[in-house]
């Protein structure tokens, strides 16, 4: 698994190049995904506004069953 700061290069990367939905899930695993929601997403007090990319990052993890895990 790629560190953060690359997961976030990445995502940036896409984010820019405005990449569809299967270019997201096909660029990352699960865990991966999962790790730039909980750490660059989520709003929280240290991270108020979330990442430029949240949605594409909470569409794959969406697609991929993520939030029915419980």
């Amino acid at each position: 698994m790629r560190n953060l700061d690359e997961l976030i290069a990445k995502a940036n990367e896409l984010y820019d190049s405005e990449a569809e939905l299967n270019i997201w899930i096909e660029e990352f695993e699960d865990l991966e995904l999962a790790k730039l929601w909980h750490e660059t997403c989520v709003m929280s007090k240290a991270n108020p506004f979330g990442a430029g990319y949240d949605d594409e990052v909470y569409e794959a993890l969406k697609w991929r069953g993520y939030f029915n895990k419980e």
